[in-house]
């Protein structure tokens, strides 16, 4: 399974229009059909977004919280280790 990393500031904390959001909730859709994760890191806009609190993610995506947390990502055997942090 692939995953994706997206970092910070995908919407304005003063944007208003579900627009932009809901082309991001279909391409997240998209992903979690394709069977790829997706890890979000929000940026200071983002926090302040009344959109993002909206906007409900399929089980594949991790958004993380204001805590430090880190995901171990399962490879196949004599993979590289890999890990998200955020």
């Amino acid at each position: 399974m692939g995953g994706s990393v997206i970092a910070g500031d995908l919407y304005d904390g003063d944007q208003t229009s579900m627009k932009s959001a809901r082309f991001l909730a279909e391409q997240r859709a998209r992903l979690h059909e394709a069977g790829i994760r997706a890890f979000i890191i929000r940026g200071n806009h983002d926090a302040l977004s009344k959109i993002t609190a909206e906007l409900v993610m399929p089980d594949s995506v991790k958004v993380f919280g204001s805590l430090a947390e880190t995901i171990a990502i399962d490879r196949a055997p004599g993979g590289f280790p890999v890990a998200i942090h955020g």
